[in-house]
């Protein structure tokens, strides 16, 4: 029995030494796990996020089209909206209340729209006054003289020297001043 004791701690001390190195794996790979989840809700919400905008554009694009194309809407200035929910929002102005009326009926008619929040303004007429440009007032040129005075520079410029060997025969022109070394 006394035997079977040390060899039952070594066993012991083996599956405990065992289960500690488990510990280290077990941490790295509940962290990659977690990693990965991560990744992919964030890929998820990306998504999810780029088809509500791709919903947003289509829903915008459907309602333009029937504003543009639509013969009431003829001198309208329109800007359009479109929320998350499905919304559309329409601001900007109208010729009269018939065509603020059919903008409002053309979004609200839409296959997508939820709502319609109207902000359109119906335009009075509007009258052009066409105005009478200013005199133009011609001023003469003045004359401006600027008499700058001439600058004088000098330049002293030292004589070149001439060194020459002994026993050559040398031509110096009049004026030129000669030292002799010796």
């Amino acid at each position: 029995m006394t035997r079977i004791l040390p060899a039952a701690l070594i066993a012991a001390a083996a599956l405990t030494t065992a289960a500690q190195a488990q510990g280290p794996v077990q941490r790295a790979g509940q962290a990659i796990d977690n990693a990965g989840k991560n990744i992919r809700r964030g890929v998820e919400n990306a998504v999810a996020r780029g088809q509500i905008t791709v919903l947003e554009r289509d829903l915008l694009g459907r309602v333009s089209q029937r504003l543009t194309f639509d013969k009431q809407m003829v001198g309208s200035t329109l800007q359009l909206t479109v929320r998350p929910d499905g919304a559309v929002v329409l601001q900007g102005s109208v010729a009269d209340e018939a065509a603020k009326r059919r903008a409002v009926d053309l979004a609200q008619s839409t296959l997508g729209v939820t709502a319609v929040v109207d902000d359109l303004v119906v335009v009075k007429d509007v009258k052009v006054i066409q105005t009478v440009p200013a005199q133009v007032i011609i001023v003469p040129p003045v004359e401006t003289r600027v008499v700058v005075p001439p600058i004088e520079t000098r330049v002293v410029v030292p004589p070149p020297r001439v060194v020459v060997p002994p026993g050559t025969e040398v031509v110096v022109p009049p004026g030129t001043k000669v030292i002799e070394k010796r």
